[in-house]
């Protein structure tokens, strides 16, 4: 990598697809060590030792993806082909990070049956969090993982949440809570149940959905006087308490109520989401049907409403024609689950939620195309009848 090109990557103003090509599998014992190294600089000493990741490693040598910047390790992804019983173990809370031996980890030839992995890290210097190449490495990371590995679906994923900051970014990848921490040196672990090649596929091209609105605050998506102007141009019908929502919502995140802004970002997304679903519930030519979805639907927690609606909705057969319509409909659910999951945060903590600045504010750059997605679907179901 050229030196001007490092500088400017080291303070995170460089897009690290200029760098792509420094992402790589690890493949020498003197880049488990300065693994090692990194590791000690973001988690601390002794969190995670040279030995364990050697032997780790030496099971299996694409365990490991890391960015290099010349010789130093400036982002690692970490996922490891495990067998059954280990993380069987693992998602029973009866084994924890430091108990995983290197037998626990399939050799590259067994590797090619397995459905069980682990996800033993993502870590990214502080020089380089809250900026678009963190998104960018894990893409590409997650990419060299899954093409350069003959994977076997389906497949189960299991991590540990080690912080706040962590168990936020599994959540939003689609991780689910299988155990709770059990005890002071016990973490929480999650789960992720992989169905097929496609939905990976999916996940990756939310990812860069997520890049390309992650701007900076000085360009016109983060103008946050021009937030309300911008919804007002792209969807001038848009109900007034979605509106007074959002607005309310910028006004908390400039004083820096950060909490506050998510809850109201997340009110402003369930109202939105409630219109879509009566829209399509009046637009079901036929009565019955229309009247069973409404069953379906009443009285019922949004997060389940959404899923009856999007099972309707996928199924149907009154689709739009405008392809770029029809993808977005098809993946509305990510940010759906975003805005829901961070107000739940905040509205009903077991514990006081950090809200993370720049993640909050991407989703508020996000929220623009989400909400033309809905009010689009809204006056297609207005002109088109719903065949179920």
């Amino acid at each position: 990598m050229a030196a001007h090109r490092s500088e400017a990557y080291d303070e995170g103003l460089a897009p690290l697809n200029e760098a792509l090509g420094a992402v790589r599998f690890l493949e020498s014992e003197a880049e488990v060590r300065e693994w090692t190294r990194f590791d000690d600089d973001v988690y601390g000493p002794g969190v995670i030792t040279y030995d364990l990741l050697l032997g780790w490693w030496t099971s299996y040598k694409k365990g490991a993806i890391g960015l290099f910047n010349d010789s130093r390790i400036d982002a690692i992804l970490a996922i490891w082909p495990l067998r059954k019983l280990a993380l069987q173990h693992i998602v029973r809370g009866l084994k924890q990070e430091k108990e995983i031996r290197p037998t626990d980890v399939l050799s590259e030839s067994h590797s090619r049956k397995c459905r069980t992995w682990y996800l033993s890290g993502f870590a990214v210097r502080a020089n380089l969090r809250s900026t678009k190449g963190v998104i960018t490495f894990l893409r590409v990371a997650i990419e060299t993982w899954q093409s350069d590995t003959p994977l076997q679906f389906p497949l189960d994923l299991c991590a540990f949440g080690y912080s706040t900051r962590g168990e936020n970014f599994l959540r939003r990848f689609g991780f689910s809570l299988q155990t709770p921490a059990s005890g002071e040196e016990a973490w929480p672990v999650y789960l992720l149940h992989i169905p097929n090649r496609r939905w990976l596929q999916q996940r990756l091209s939310r990812i860069k959905l997520e890049q390309r609105n992650a701007k900076t605050k000085k360009q016109d998506a983060f103008d946050l006087e021009r937030f309300s102007e911008l919804i007002q141009n792209t969807v001038p019908d848009c109900d007034p308490i979605i509106t007074t929502y959002f607005r309310e919502s910028i006004a908390a995140f400039k004083v820096g109520l950060l909490r506050c802004s998510a809850f109201l970002l997340g009110a402003a997304s369930e109202t939105a989401i409630t219109l879509l679903i009566n829209s399509y519930a009046t637009a079901i030519i036929d009565k019955q049907h229309s009247q069973r979805f409404l069953e379906r639907t009443n009285n019922k927690v949004i997060s389940k409403k959404f899923q009856e609606f999007m099972q309707s909705y996928k199924s149907c057969k009154t689709h739009p024609s405008d392809p770029k319509l029809l993808s977005d409909s098809m993946s509305m659910t990510y940010l759906f689950d975003r805005y829901r999951t961070t107000r739940n945060e905040v509205g009903h903590p077991a514990v006081l939620a950090e809200i993370d600045r720049e993640d909050l504010l991407a989703d508020m750059a996000n929220f623009t195309r989400y909400l033309k997605t809905i009010y689009a679907l809204i006056n297609f179901f207005k002109s088109h009848p719903v065949t179920v």
